[in-house]
């Protein structure tokens, strides 16, 4: 048995009572209560709940809105795999992506051919402009050649995020074009090495 203590108009009082089992009879005695005072005083259970939903609703309204554009590109090789190699080309072919695509110049001419960030371009220096635009773009491997189901290809998902919906896409299509056209070049270039040897 517990022994409980309450008040009773000025007087103290002392009872005994046996201990109530796990915590479930505790949350409903709990919740009890709070039905109980907010029948007794409605208002002064109301007026702090629409206060909370209105400052929620102010501060949501408030925050600036971000949309994120998504693309899951493939990068297959064109020679056999080689088991040797094989767990490192993955890697390799995204420090490639990520070198030619997020380079600051590349950055710079992406935000240009789209106009984005028209009120801040002005006041940044370039630097701060592309690291802020290499900040909304992520490039993640999804897939490499270590699982054999992968052999000879990368999988990445490219995600851009905007504060415009229609610029956010065709900002995702960009730098997937931009990529594409690094990854082509590469391609072509290691073509004609070979073929001059």
């Amino acid at each position: 048995y517990d022994i409980a203590s309450c008040l009773v108009g000025s007087e103290m009082c002392i009872r005994d009572r046996p201990m109530e089992r796990g915590m479930e009879n505790d949350i409903l005695n709990n919740i009890r209560y709070y039905v109980e005072l907010a029948l007794r005083r409605p208002l002064a259970a109301i007026l702090p709940a629409i206060a909370v939903v209105l400052i929620g609703l102010v501060v949501v309204l408030q925050l600036p809105r971000t949309y994120t554009s998504e693309a899951i590109i493939e990068v297959r090789s064109n020679q056999g795999p080689n088991p040797l190699i094989a767990s490192t080309v993955g890697t390799e072919r995204l420090q490639f992506i990520e070198q030619r695509v997020l380079a600051r110049d590349q950055l710079l001419a992406f935000v240009n051919r789209l106009n984005l960030y028209p009120d801040i371009r002005s006041t940044m220096s370039d630097s701060r402009l592309a690291e802020m635009v290499r900040r909304d773009i992520s490039i993640i491997p999804l897939a490499t050649e270590e699982s054999q189901q992968f052999v000879g290809r990368s999988i990445f998902r490219l995600r851009f995020s905007y504060g415009d919906r229609e610029l956010s896409a065709q900002g995702a299509t960009e730098l997937v074009d931009m990529i594409i056209r690094a990854v082509s070049y590469t391609h072509l270039r290691a073509h004609e090495t070979r073929g001059n040897l």
